[in-house]
């Protein structure tokens, strides 16, 4: 059974809260393309877009990455994770006190 986008969703907002982090729904009225959710955890900050694994490519995704490469230009770490590993990986990150490059996710 494939996973959905409702899934990945609620693993990443539940390992950020095993942290004690914050993982807010993010929406921003009359701005589209903007991130799913705000996150502050172990001292950082940053936005992340969940997605479906394997998911079939959308016509607003190019908006999105848009989006995220103008919050990339203000220095805002966006990371777009599509599986539990991506997940798994950006916690181990977390867990050692850092995050890693934006590039290690960027899937749009």
């Amino acid at each position: 059974m494939r996973e959905l986008e409702k899934d990945i969703e609620k693993y990443f907002v539940n390992e950020v809260g095993k942290r004690n982090g914050l993982c807010w729904k993010f929406t921003s009225p009359g701005r589209r393309g903007v991130p799913d959710r705000w996150c502050a955890c172990k001292g950082h900050q940053f936005f992340a877009e969940l997605k479906r694994p394997h998911h079939a490519k959308r016509a607003d995704e190019k908006l999105q990455k848009a989006v995220h490469e103008r919050m990339a230009k203000e220095k805002v770490k966006v990371y777009v994770l599509e599986s539990r590993h991506d997940i798994d990986l950006l916690m181990r990150y977390l867990d050692r006190g850092m995050l890693p490059e934006v590039n290690h996710f960027a899937k749009l």
